[in-house]
């Protein structure tokens, strides 16, 4: 996870042409790992090998959902360039589809906590734990996030552009 991480936030980084968004990046990506580990400590469970890939799977998760989120903020607020509305038309076209996907993962690794083996149920309850941080951060924070910290107004096309378009 220490490479996985910056390495995350530089593709991220590249990949939509923005330090910003690499760096914003980081909060929803990074709290769902930080919110298990502190609720470990809370509840006093020690941290076993099997349970490192929880981390790892869950931050899996929490990127592809942000990755989802920045680029319908970047479309929506170059179209509108307000960020309320591009965050309103964010939820309207990813949320869905984040919550549903997530209570389809919860459901399925709720399931495991069914299961006799200690290491199992507790392997299935910190990943629907993690899950419902990743959530919570793609739909809350990273919105807070972008709202706080809005990018610059697309700079409108010069008249000679909008002739030749």
């Amino acid at each position: 996870l220490f490479l996985a991480v910056p390495l995350t936030t530089l593709i991220i980084a590249l990949a939509f042409r923005s330090l910003r968004c690499g760096l914003l990046s980081l909060l929803p990506n990074v709290f769902p790992m930080a919110a298990l580990a502190s609720t470990m400590l809370l509840f006093g469970i020690p941290l076993q090998a099997t349970d490192t890939t929880v981390f790892v799977m869950c931050f899996g998760i929490a990127v592809d959902d942000t990755i989802h989120v920045l680029a319908n903020f970047k479309k929506s607020y170059a179209e509108s360039g307000n960020v309320a509305q591009a965050i309103h038309e964010v939820y309207h076209k990813v949320g869905g589809a984040l919550i549903s996907s997530t209570l389809i993962l919860l459901a399925g690794m709720g399931v495991v906590m069914l299961s006799r083996t200690t290491m199992v149920r507790t392997f299935g309850a910190m990943f629907c734990i993690t899950l419902a941080f990743a959530l919570v951060a793609d739909l809350v924070l990273l919105p807070a996030v972008l709202a706080c910290f809005p990018p610059k107004r697309p700079a409108a096309p010069s008249p000679e552009e909008t002739l030749e378009g």
